[in-house]
Formats: structure tokens, sequence, C-alpha cells
């Protein structure tokens, strides 16, 4: 049995203080496998959390930093803004470990791609109606999920993937304006570039606006996520945002890409007021309902 088979088996079984040891002898062997192993069977906790993010950010390891905020659950407030600023830094290192982030990306859109395919080419041996339904959620499902990926990994820069990893997470409000607000001008400019980005492909692709079914098994940030984040953004670094004219074109292009969702809500609104009356009613006469003269004649619209 290879040592990384071996770590995964018994990490769960481990201290945090041999865990810890563990962990500092696999970063100064370069065993990134070994820290990877341990990150993905979700044993890091506490203090060591801390120790792990310092170490990996000042050995520039990226790609481990973003296995971290795939598989950390309830980190703290510290280690979330380390990693944050670590992520809207001017300039990645552009090494190895970044590139490795962007072939997880794409691996990760090609195979959601390869399944689209498969299923199409499944459809032929689907008989009955039941089968046919359920097969259509699960195509639906899969499209959605491909066309998701492909966009996040397509329009997207090598640094800005590290990102999706933050945005997706779920993070709590209070937590997400806590760290927000200890952004300086420059990161929160470099982050409303980032979330505007997200912003403008879910208005010109309405497709993507359809509810993730499956949670953050993706890591793609949904509409909510990035909504989220530009709200707290705004409220925390309003008088930065009006006096400083550097972020003033990244607050009309957010303006004017609101506009149109909000338009587009008003111009749907009354549809959806038919629709709820057309099912709410259970029969549509298509004449004029006779009684006595002095009884009000209600009128129904054959549709």
């Amino acid at each position: 049995m290879s040592f990384i088979k071996l770590l995964r088996r018994v990490s769960p079984h481990i201290g945090q203080k041999l865990l810890s040891h563990i962990l500092r002898a696999c970063l100064s062997c370069q065993d990134l496998d070994g820290v990877r192993a341990i990150l993905e069977a979700q044993v890091v906790s506490g203090s060591l959390h801390h120790e792990l993010v310092t170490s990996l950010i000042e050995r520039d390891e990226v790609a481990l930093l973003c296995t971290w905020s795939k598989n950390v659950s309830d980190p703290k407030f510290s280690d979330l803004l380390l990693v944050l600023k670590y992520f809207l830094k001017a300039s990645l290192p552009a090494g190895k470990s970044l590139a490795q982030v962007r072939k997880q990306w794409r691996q990760a859109a090609i195979s959601a791609i390869q399944r689209v395919s498969e299923i199409l080419k499944s459809e032929e041996n689907k008989g009955d109606i039941s089968a046919l339904a359920k097969h259509k959620n699960v195509k639906e499902e899969a499209i959605h999920k491909a066309l998701l990926l492909s966009v996040a990994v397509d329009h997207f820069q090598p640094h800005e993937l590290c990102l999706h990893y933050l945005l997706s997470s779920g993070q709590d409000e209070a937590v997400l304006a806590a760290i927000l607000q200890q952004l300086d001008n420059e990161e929160v400019l470099k982050l409303l570039c980032y979330l505007n980005k997200w912003l403008d492909k879910y208005s010109s692709k309405s497709s993507l606006c359809t509810s993730q079914s499956k949670g953050k098994e993706s890591f793609v940030p949904s509409l909510n996520d990035v909504i989220q984040w530009i709200l707290i953004l705004l409220d925390t670094h309003m008088m930065s945002l009006i006096l400083c004219s550097d972020f003033h074109n990244e607050i009309q292009a957010i303006q004017l890409l609101v506009k149109g969702f909000v338009d587009f809500g008003h111009m749907i609104a009354p549809l959806a007021g038919i629709m709820e009356h057309l099912r709410s009613s259970s029969i549509l006469p298509s004449h004029v309902s006779h009684g006595r003269e002095d009884d009000p004649v209600i009128e129904y619209v054959e549709i």
C-alpha cells in the first residue's frame, strides 16, 4: 500500500498534534500529494488551519490553497481573510501550481461535457414515459452543469479561478462582511472586476440562472453568491466607492447589469400572475354563464 493511500485511510483517526507533524514533514519534503490527501480527508481543524494556510502562502502553493478552500469546514475569519487577500494579490506566481488549478477546472468542464454527450447517446434506449421524464431532468441538469463549468473556465483568468472556490463556499453574511471590510482599495477594485464578470455572464446567458440542483459540488458561484458579495462589498466600502474615481466605471457597469435584471423581472411579473391564475382555476368555460337577469354575469376568455 502506498503512503498516500495509507494516509487517506488513517488520517481520520489521527490526532491534531500528530497530524501537524505529518503536515510539516510533507511540506518540508515537498510531498504535496500527502498534504492534498490530508486536506481532502477534511480532518484538519482548530489552530492547525492557520499554521497550514500560512505555510502554503509562504510557499506560493496556490493549488493547495484552492484544495483547502474546497474542503475546509467552519474556517476562522482570519484564515479566510489571508486566503482571499492572497488570491487578490497584484500578481499570483504564474508557475506550476497555478497551471494545475486551471488544469483541474478544465478537466471538470471536459468531464461535464462528456457526461452530456453520453446522456444524449443513451436517449434512444429510453422507452416508457416515466423513464423519459426522469432522463430529461438528468439531461437538463448535466447540460446546466457543463455550461456553468465552461463559462467558469473560458471567461476567467487563471488567478480568478481561485476566487470561484471562496465565492461558492456559502460563508455566513456576518463573516463575509467582517472579511470584506479588511480589504484595501486595490483589492476591492480587483474583486469588483471579478464579480462584474460573473454578473455579466449571468445577465447575458439566462440559462445560467436556473437553480443549481446539487448545491456546490461544481464550486461554480451562483447568481445569489455573486449578488451577496456585491451587496456586502458596496455596503462595507460605500464611502471609498463614492469618493474614489477608480471605482466609478465598475459601479456604472454593475448598475447597468442590475437594471437589466430588474427590467426583466418587471416584464415577467404579470405573466407569473396569469400562470398562477391558470393553475388555481379548476375550470375555464369558454362561454358566458347564464342565470337570472339580476345575477352578475362573468365572462371567461377562451385561451
